[in-house]
């Protein structure tokens, strides 16, 4: 992977990472104190999918 790519899918990754860690900051809140630590668990598990696609795609 060149450095371009590898430059490229990092902000990309970035960027999913920051957006799903700010909705889910966004969203606590709204939701119910047992249901928190889901919320949180789910954010960190969905970020990953559209890294690794990315990373599938580009081989």
């Amino acid at each position: 992977m060149t450095i371009k790519k590898f430059i490229a899918l990092g902000v990309i990754a970035m960027t999913i990472w920051a957006a799903a860690f700010h909705f889910t900051t966004a969203s606590l809140p709204q939701i119910p104190p047992a249901t928190g630590r889901l919320a949180r668990l789910a954010s960190i598990v969905l970020r990953a999918p559209p890294i690794v696609a990315a990373t599938a795609g580009d081989n």
